[in-house]
């Protein structure tokens, strides 16, 4: 059982990157731009299928006082919403037509490919600075594993604390 709240929160920590969390007391659009509404759903899953012809290019799902946005690229015929914290209360997709395939036109010539020449690089030493000269240099970036060991860390900081509130207490 500690292992599924871990599990569950774990979850809930790492949410896919095109989902948008609001709280409170918004609704999902039920109108409007493609949107249709569900109402009155249970459960913690729904299977939308679109009409032929159709895709779904967005969701929005509430459950509890959650609200999730959801973008879907490329739009899909099919489209499962789950929730793992709370029932589903209703569920807004965002249908879009079928854009139409158009044929690609036959190349009936070949153009003739020519070698581009590849540019000489040439490696110059870095000057070295001399008393007064200003040396500047630009961070153009740094690595992910400080996130990822704060993440690591933040992650083992919530199993500890599990632990002990799931711990069973002995009284001598």
């Amino acid at each position: 059982m500690k292992i599924q709240y871990l599990l569950v929160l774990a979850l809930l920590l790492f949410q896919p990157s095109n989902s948008v969390i609001a709280q409170g007391q918004e609704v999902c659009p039920n109108s409007g731009n493609g949107w249709i509404k569900i109402d009155n759903l249970n459960g913690y899953s729904f299977t939308y299928t679109a009409d032929e012809g159709y895709f779904v290019a967005e969701s929005c799902y509430k459950a509890s006082t959650n609200v999730v946005y959801k973008t879907y690229e490329p739009p899909q015929q099919t489209v499962v919403i789950t929730t793992v914290d709370h029932e589903l209360s209703h569920v807004s997709v965002r249908v879009v037509e079928t854009p139409e395939v158009t044929s690609t036109p036959e190349i009936t010539e070949t153009p003739e490919q020519t070698a581009t020449p590849t540019p000489e690089i040439t490696l110059t030493p870095n000057p070295t600075a001399t008393p007064g000269d200003v040396i500047t240099e630009v961070n153009t970036g740094t690595s992910g594993l400080p996130l990822i060991l704060f993440g690591i860390g933040g992650l083992a900081a919530l199993a500890i604390i599990a632990v002990n509130l799931f711990r069973k207490k002995t009284v001598i």
